[in-house]
């Protein structure tokens, strides 16, 4: 039988390091490489890998996770970054991965899940996953409005402080937010050239916003409060509808639709000892990873 090294920690390693953010850039077109070296690649974010020699050739990642719903705030298990060189995929490696991360950290978690295509879903079944679908939400906007909105500069230090500071307690306004997910937001604000963050000051709310060609979308919110109604005309470009990356407490007034064209979302029901509420959900796609 092939044997192949486990570790549990690659941060503090440069070879496997640099092995992982290889076969991750093959596989997904994602670099770590960046996010290391600027130090935002915390003990939160736990790849575990099987080596040959210095070479990753499978890994999957345990990604720590505080989630928020019905007012109380949730230590959750998301595991991401599951890849298997093209070489070496057929052997079993990542149900081994999936097996050592669920061993180690699924009684430590109120909640566990992952992101994966639809095509993976009977090898996670295999597993005691079940597929919750999510759903996209739009928020209708008469018209946009003309009140503050400041640009934020990541670049900056006071505005990565302000971010932080806001991201703390999460998104006011949602029915479900992440919880001090700063190291997650600009993982994807490297990654993802389109999302630009305001502050918006009269609502004392940071928005993180992202501007494609046939729509606006309003991907998160963080700190501050007063009513939603008034601030995602500040964030519009256009009358009609805005879509939200999450799902607002009271969303009687929008308009909700399957999410189709990402990854489906799969809960482990047997482990951890809080499940997500019934009836339309959304995990804010910032906190993926």
């Amino acid at each position: 039988m092939e044997q192949f090294r486990l570790v549990r920690q690659i941060r503090d390693d440069p070879a496997l390091r640099g092995s992982f953010d290889a076969l991750a850039g093959e596989v997904f077109g994602l670099s770590f490489g960046q996010w290391q070296a600027d130090g935002y690649w915390t003990d939160r974010f736990l790849p575990y890998v099987l080596a040959e020699g210095e070479t990753v050739v499978s890994a999957a990642a345990a990604n720590l996770i505080d989630l928020r719903w019905e007012g109380a705030v949730r230590r959750c298990l998301q595991i991401g970054t599951l890849m298997t060189a093209p070489s070496y995929r057929g052997r079993g490696l990542a149900r081994r991965l999936m097996g050592e991360i669920l061993r180690d950290w699924a009684d430590q978690s109120q909640l566990v899940y992952l992101f994966d295509p639809p095509k993976t879903a009977a090898f996670y079944s295999g597993l005691g996953f079940v597929r919750r679908q999510e759903v996209r939400c739009f928020a209708q906007v008469s018209s946009p409005a003309a009140g503050m909105k400041i640009p934020l500069t990541l670049e900056d230090l006071d505005t990565r402080s302000l971010l932080w500071s806001h991201s703390l307690e999460g998104n006011p306004f949602a029915a479900l937010t992440g919880r001090g997910c700063y190291e997650l937001l600009l993982f994807h604000a490297a990654r993802r050239s389109g999302i630009q963050f305001y502050y918006l000051p009269q609502a004392d709310t940071v928005a993180a916003v992202e501007h494609r060609a046939d729509r606006t979308v309003c991907l998160d919110l963080f700190g501050g409060g007063g009513d939603l109604k008034t601030i995602l005309p500040l964030l519009a470009d256009r009358p009609g509808e805005l879509e939200l990356g999450f799902l607002p407490a009271d969303s009687s007034a929008c308009r909700l639709a399957p999410l189709e064209g990402e990854d489906d979302l799969f809960l482990l029901p047997a482990a951890g000892v809080a499940q997500l509420p019934e009836g339309p959900l959304r995990i804010p796609p910032l906190t993926r990873i």
